[in-house]
Formats: C-alpha cells, structure tokens, sequence
C-alpha cells in the first residue's frame, strides 16, 4: 500500500511493518519500529522519528532539502539511506532544545521529540502548541521552565510519554486542558 501524509503528524507508539510506501510530504511521522521491505520517502520538511530499530528491509528516502532523521537506537539502523544531501538532517540519541525566544506550533506540538530529551524554556520565554506544549516520547524527558508553556483548547502542557522529570520557576506557568503536566511510565 501506499501513504501520503501531508501537513499532519501521526504518532505511532508501536512498531510499523512497512511493506509499500510512505510519503512524508511535509509531515511528521513517529515509530517505536520499523520492520518491512517498503520505503519512507522524507520530502522536505518532513521528519520521521524511529524510536527503536529499522530492520534491513527498509529504505529510508531523503527527497528534500530540509528533511530530518531521528534515531533513538543509531545501532540499531539496518535500513538503507539514500538520496542524503548537504541540509538534510540525521539526528541520534536524544536531542536538546533551549528556548530564549517563542517557539509556536501551529498545528500540533510546540516542540516534539521523540527519542527522549531535554527542554529548556528560559525566563521571558514561550513554548506553544495547538494540541501539546511539549510532548517528549521513547525515552526519558527533562524539561526546565522559566517562562511560559501552553497547550491548546484540549491538550497537554508537558507531556512525557516515557517517564521523566519537569522544574517549574517560581514565576513560571504550565498550562494545558484537561493537564498542565503528565508524566507516564
């Protein structure tokens, strides 16, 4: 079969078996796995997050400058990658935002990571998201506020999917609906 996911972010907390093709055009998608003989085509823009393993069968596709790779288990990539150009992004291990500024997501999360991470909003700083303020999943998460993080009408201020720790300053504030913060294990 074949997929394309356009302006959109799908989060898959459980391993994919990809046997067609997957087109992020831009998107995001998220994967604890990817297991198959089919291909994901990163457009640019576009970002796919593994969080686990990407077995030998697969074929990840760079098709624009300004797509992004994550892997949460660099050893274990035993797909294929082609089409990597100069402005292309792989990432390993879990990454690490500072914020001094606004960080706005319009259409989903403020910031996503996927692979574990830290966050670190500074004072006078704002972190906002549509859906989710920060959302960090497949590994621990840290964040550190001294400004402002904001979920949408229906979301979560901080979520940490796979455990973690938050700090909130004194003159801080979490917001979100129905949670400001929630830690999973």
């Amino acid at each position: 079969a074949s997929w394309e996911l356009t302006e959109t972010a799908l989060l898959v907390p459980v391993g994919l078996v990809n046997d067609g093709q997957i087109v992020l055009d831009p998107s995001t998608l998220l994967v604890a796995s990817l297991t198959g003989t089919g291909s994901v085509t990163i457009d640019a823009g576009g970002t796919l997050i593994v969080q686990g393993t990407v077995s030998a069968g697969e074929t990840i596709v760079f098709a624009g400058t300004g797509a992004v790779l994550d892997l949460g288990d660099a050893a274990g990539m035993a797909g294929t990658i082609v089409g990597y150009v100069s402005g292309d992004v792989i990432n390993t291990g879990p990454p690490t935002v500072t914020n001094s500024g606004a960080i706005a997501g319009t259409s989903d999360f403020g910031v996503l990571l996927g692979t574990g991470g830290l966050v670190t909003n500074a004072d006078g700083a704002s972190i906002t998201g549509s859906y989710t303020g920060v959302f960090i999943s497949g590994g621990a998460g840290t964040v550190v506020n001294d400004g402002i993080i904001a979920a949408g009408a229906y979301g979560t201020g901080v979520d940490l999917v796979s455990g973690g720790s938050v700090t909130n300053a004194a003159f801080a504030s979490i917001v979100g609906s129905p949670f400001g913060i929630e830690i999973s294990v």
